[in-house]
């Protein structure tokens, strides 16, 4: 495309439509000038309080005579000048080409190298941050491990302490029992193994597996009235202490028993059932149980 030398503009005010109030005020020597062919404002500045333009007649031989004419006549109202512009234009242009100085031109190599810098050390900040997240995170799962780890040794230890307890208390009753029954095959005084006042026995045979059995409704109801000084146990039915049951009965088999829960076994089971022992099965003697009183 051919280029010319257009008119250039300065000092047009800054304000809204500025390009359009421009036009009118240069249409106005349409007759001596001709007809504008085009009118191109610079780039909105609005920290400036003027701007300028590049102007075009159709008739590009007269751009001089105009710029004399112009200046000479003015704008009313405005310090709008008219000079021909040094650097050919070209139709699409919107704003003149201006060659850029040497430090400028420095200043701007300058600006893009410490752009990239810092794009640079933006990269290496992103990746520090990525970093330190990830660890972070594996400290924070450390952590979690660690409190859960604790949890399960406070738990275990728990369960030990509980298991040493049991043990002691397990130890203790067995070591009662032991005693019991090491004082009562000892003993041979009438105190120490009183049968039932009011439970008929069939004594006339010796124990064995085939004597008749006493009738169940026959049996003595159990006492309500503590009869022992007896600290062992538990019964091994309802796991009750000895010392909080109020009489305790002896299988034929050596097995010590609240007799509430031998008399409600008795009554309540079958035959086949009852005349066992409930902690062995052994067979028991046709009187099932005798009252035991431990002093």
């Amino acid at each position: 495309m051919q280029s010319e030398h257009d008119i250039m503009v300065h000092g047009i005010p800054n304000v809204p439509d500025a390009n359009a109030i421009l036009r009118q005020e240069l249409d106005v020597h349409k007759n001596k000038l001709g007809p504008i062919k085009w009118l191109r404002m610079g780039p909105n500045r609005g920290f400036h309080k003027t701007n300028y333009a590049f102007l075009r007649y159709e008739d590009a031989s007269v751009h001089e005579e105009a710029v004399t004419f112009l200046n000479r006549v003015g704008i009313p109202r405005t310090n709008i000048w008219f000079e021909i512009n040094p650097r050919p234009t070209t139709t699409d242009h919107h704003r003149q080409e201006e060659s850029v100085t040497p430090r400028v031109s420095r200043l701007i190599d300058e600006l893009r190298e410490e752009k990239r810098k810092l794009e640079q050390k933006t990269k290496e900040l992103e990746q520090q941050r990525r970093e330190a997240d990830a660890a972070k995170q594996q400290a924070s799962n450390a952590r979690s491990e660690l409190t859960e780890n604790r949890r399960l040794m406070s738990d275990l230890h728990d369960r030990v302490n509980q298991l040493e307890v049991s043990k002691h208390q397990l130890q203790a009753q067995l070591n009662n029992s032991r005693d019991l029954v090491r004082d009562l095959l000892a003993e041979q005084e009438p105190r120490t193994w009183t049968p039932q006042s009011r439970r008929p026995l069939n004594l006339s045979g010796p124990s064995t597996t085939t004597n008749e059995f006493v009738s169940v409704q026959l049996l003595a109801r159990p006492t309500t009235h503590k009869n022992h000084r007896f600290s062992g146990g538990p019964c091994p039915v309802c796991l009750e202490h000895f010392e909080n049951c109020p009489s305790i009965v002896s299988t034929q088999c050596g097995h010590l028993l609240c007799e509430n829960c031998m008399f409600s076994y008795v009554r309540n089971s079958d035959r086949d059932v009852r005349e066992r022992c409930p902690v062995c099965r052994a067979q028991l003697a046709s009187n099932y149980y005798t009252r035991a009183i431990y002093n």
